[in-house]
């Protein structure tokens, strides 16, 4: 998009093209798949998992489900 983003390029991404969906999809699917082996590691990076888990206050179970 360069460094000037247009009224037209804002409006284009809330219509919530394919494209953009797709790529949420793919996103939450390897923070999910990364989230064990992240805390294995030691990381004190919060993944969307700990950040959902921490939010409502569900289980680790239940926030893969919901994701």
């Amino acid at each position: 998009m360069g460094s000037k983003v247009t009224k037209e390029d804002f409006d284009w991404a809330i219509s919530k093209p394919k494209i953009l969906k797709a790529a949420d999809t793919v996103a939450r699917f390897v923070d999910i798949r990364s989230h064990k082996f992240e805390q294995e590691r030691g990381s004190s990076v919060a993944s969307v998992v700990e950040c959902y888990m921490n939010q409502y206050g569900v289980s680790e179970q239940e926030a893969y489900e919901e994701l």
